[in-house]
């Protein structure tokens, strides 16, 4: 039976199948220890020569860091391990096993390594937690104005009008049709749409060519922003009322490297990198 490792809790005791990759590896002896992730978890899978074929356990001599496995064994609750739960593996299946080594190690590497490795850096533990707990905050911003009844409006990435000022867009030749801009903010869909609706909301990218030598740039945005049409506050009537919400993307330190990684790079340069990095 195949099993999520975030389900090990209710699978103590049964012989399990856990789909992923191999996170870490060491062995001692006759004792192979796997540190096994499939995206919901981490735990650590002990295959014991006395208790495979020898055949697999010199099988999984070979394994590298990020190799595709299929592992079986049983689900056994042990506090002292991260996660509280590990697997006695009695079976193996190899997918595949990387050619070359992994390139992110233990020791510390430079930004500017690390962004080049970007697609392998996401599958780090800090990496990965920080794009889950992004994806809380927008979740939860998400289920609250739609608890409002705000109905969600998505402007388009793309946009042939200036926003805000000119002096800060992505511009970029739009086939035959002329110029085109990365969007600056989503509030002049917001208002039309208001004007139907009556009250919307939008939470998506925009885009600031906004070049600097500091970390304290913006280039990317995930925007949250309210529009309400009407609001009756102790008696006075406002016509309208906005509230614009910015959640910075560059204080995640993934993005926050794409940002460092594009201050030494023209802006004409960069765009694509942005298109890249942040989409």
């Amino acid at each position: 039976m195949w099993v999520y490792i975030e389900d090990f809790k209710n699978h103590v005791g049964e012989t399990v199948i856990l789909k992923g990759w191999v996170f870490n590896k060491r062995s001692s002896g006759k004792i192979h220890f796997l540190q096994l992730r499939d995206g919901t978890g981490t735990t650590q899978g002990i295959m014991e020569k006395a208790k495979v074929e020898e055949s697999l356990f010199e099988k999984a001599k070979g394994l590298r860091i990020e190799s595709s496995v299929e592992v079986e064994g049983v689900v056994r609750e042990d506090a002292r391990s991260k996660g509280g739960y590990e697997l006695d593996v009695t079976g193996l299946r190899i997918l595949q096993i990387p050619v070359e080594e992994y390139p992110i190690t233990k020791k510390e590497h430079g930004t500017e390594f690390l962004m080049e490795q970007r697609h392998l850096w996401l599958r780090s533990t800090n990496q990965s937690h920080i794009m889950k707990v992004r994806n809380d905050v927008i979740r939860a911003n998400r289920a609250f104005t739609d608890e409002q009844g705000f109905p969600l409006i998505d402007p388009p990435i793309f946009t042939g009008a200036i926003g805000e000022g000119a002096g800060n867009l992505f511009q970029l030749d739009y086939f035959d049709y002329g110029k085109a801009y990365l969007t600056q903010t989503g509030q002049l869909y917001l208002e039309a749409a208001c004007m139907s609706f009556g009250k919307v909301y939008n939470l998506g990218p925009t885009f600031r060519a906004e070049k600097s030598k500091t970390r304290s740039c913006l280039l990317y945005t995930s925007d949250a922003a309210d529009d309400l049409l009407c609001v009756d506050l102790g008696g006075r009537r406002i016509i309208k009322k906005k509230k614009h919400t910015a959640l910075p993307t560059h204080t995640i330190p993934m993005i926050r490297a794409t940002r460092q990684h594009m201050n030494h790079t023209q802006t004409s340069q960069a765009h694509p990198h942005i298109l890249q990095h942040t989409n």
